[in-house]
């Protein structure tokens, strides 16, 4: 669950920055995206879900318009996702070493190669992303500086 929640939070993120043009996307990064969608989600196929993950459906939810509050709003998304996460995190980390072996073992390969703590690194440096991308986002519409002429530039 906290790696989901990581995930759901990274994933707005990263909708936001392409969509305020903060990211450059290949074509080729382009047209290869359903293939890697597929394969960042195939563990979900195990799972018997309303429907099937189908990248096509994220690209069509994943699209914003430029607005200042549409942005703010999926800041904001992004922002409950990993703080849910870290929450998730902080209570397993505070029950380590206690508890069923077996579950303990489950929640940290799911969380994968760097562990537990290594995924609340990740979720915390993501929180202090979006709130640097919510400050320049407020920046650059009280001033003439366009947004991508500010320094929060990252490529996928």
């Amino acid at each position: 669950m906290a790696l989901q929640n990581v995930v759901r939070g990274i994933f707005r993120l990263l909708i936001l920055a392409k969509t305020q043009r903060l990211t450059r996307v290949s074509r080729d990064q382009e047209r290869t995206m359903p293939a890697r969608f597929d394969l960042r989600f195939r563990c979900f196929d195990a799972f018997h879900l309303p429907h099937q993950l189908l990248y096509e459906d994220f690209a069509k939810n994943a699209s914003i318009s430029d607005s200042l509050e549409d942005s703010l709003n999926v800041l904001e998304f992004a922002q409950e996702a990993l703080k849910d996460g870290v929450d998730i995190l902080d209570k397993l980390l505070a029950q380590e070493g206690q508890g069923d072996p077996a579950t303990w073992a489950v929640a940290i390969a799911q969380a994968g190669p760097d562990g537990l703590r290594g995924l609340k690194k990740v979720a915390v440096a993501n929180q202090l992303a979006v709130r640097i991308l919510r400050q320049a986002l407020v920046q650059a519409s009280q001033s003439p500086t366009p947004l991508d002429k500010l320094p929060v530039k990252a490529t996928l």
